[in-house]
């Protein structure tokens, strides 16, 4: 489990590795931006990268909308990514566990716009991290003032979806001055 800590609530830069047993992924760099406009290649930003672990096989995710910026934070499970954009959006993909061959499918599962937060809800997201609960994964995504958890397989197909929508949908639970790790122990 990675420690997701809120005790300041004011927002400090989020992870940009995550490993499984399988793959890793990293967010895109600055400097790697400069090498593809050095190739030729278009310039896109929002951009994270995974390798297979056994083949070295390569797969590119681009956060939906993201035209300036990194990635905020990750998180990952063995099927799954999760990324903050710079825009405070959070997106969520089904990756496979293994791949032998550079671009295999890939499905975003959901894509949550920071748009319209709650005064009284989470703030505009900043962090994620994948919980294992009743035998599924839920996704607890925290912002300034608070943290909601999801289950965003149940989120598929939907559309137009706002960070103020899921915190009028769910429990909002308040981390001012309070470590999240404690609140993800409570749900476990």
């Amino acid at each position: 489990m990675t420690i997701l800590r809120a005790d300041n609530p004011s927002f400090s830069k989020g992870r940009s590795v995550g490993i499984t047993s399988t793959w890793v992924a990293y967010v895109l760099s600055k400097g790697e931006l400069v090498l593809q406009l050095a190739a030729g290649d278009q310039l896109t930003l929002g951009r994270v990268r995974l390798i297979d672990s056994n083949t070295g096989s390569r797969l590119v995710l681009q956060i939906p909308g993201v035209t300036n910026g990194m990635a905020l934070d990750i998180a990952v499970i063995a099927d799954s990514i999760a990324l903050v954009g710079p825009d405070h959006s959070v997106s969520v993909f089904k990756v496979p566990e293994h791949w032998d061959k550079d671009e295999p499918a890939t499905e975003l599962i959901t894509h949550i716009s920071a748009a319209q937060p709650d005064v009284e809800g989470t703030g505009s997201p900043n962090r994620v991290e994948w919980v294992r609960k009743d035998g599924g994964s839920y996704l607890a995504i925290g912002g300034d003032s608070g943290v909601i958890v999801i289950k965003p397989d149940q989120l598929k197909g939907e559309r137009d979806l706002t960070i103020g929508h899921l915190e009028s949908q769910n429990k909002v639970l308040k981390t001012e001055g309070v470590s999240l790790q404690a609140y993800l122990l409570l749900l476990s």
